[in-house]
């Protein structure tokens, strides 16, 4: 019972991984790295996987990822979409991979400043490529990051892919 408990309880927690298994140029991938920074003062670190120009779909794409790793867990991911046509941008929350620190109360489901990391990356996005369409994938915990910050980018972007979706926060909650 005991081990049954902790594994259930282990998926509803934020689990940041500091250190990077791979990045772009591991993959010999083209990539411009970036710092943004938000609006409470957090230093974001960001990826901007570069795309082929006869490929190129004139479409970007922020990767909102899940409540573990960091960013260098979607490099494979990334090289994918960019080799097919997309501009692909992966950033670490606050507390992730090279981000600024930010104390991680592991048992938390997420936090709303990480909405705010999203609203900063996509606002510096949008104005970088401002002639491109600008899309958010978001997974599982990233698909409650960017339902919170809607309302502060829906002007800045043209769609979200949703893949995992939480939908009911409360019934998470109340089986946890």
């Amino acid at each position: 019972m005991i081990i049954i408990f902790f594994q259930v309880n282990s998926v509803f927690a934020i689990n940041p991984d500091r250190e990077y298994i791979r990045t772009p140029d591991s993959v010999k991938w083209d990539y411009q790295q970036l710092d943004i920074h938000t609006t409470d003062g957090f230093r974001l670190n960001t990826w901007i996987y570069e795309v082929k120009p006869e490929n190129d779909k004139d479409i970007v794409l922020i990767l909102d990822y899940p409540d573990a790793g960091n960013m260098s867990y979607f490099v494979y991911h990334s090289m994918i979409l960019a080799n097919s046509g997309y501009t692909v941008v992966t950033f670490d929350y606050r507390g992730f991979g090279k981000s600024q620190d930010f104390e991680i109360q592991k048992e938390y489901l997420y936090y709303k400043e990480f909405a705010w990391d999203l609203e900063a990356v996509t606002n510096t996005i949008f104005n970088k490529f401002h002639d491109k369409n600008v899309g958010i994938w978001a997974m599982s915990m990233g698909t409650i990051i960017a339902s919170r910050a809607y309302p502060q980018i829906k002007n800045q972007i043209d769609f979200i892919i949703g893949e995992g979706i939480v939908t009911d926060l409360d019934e998470i909650m109340d089986h946890s």
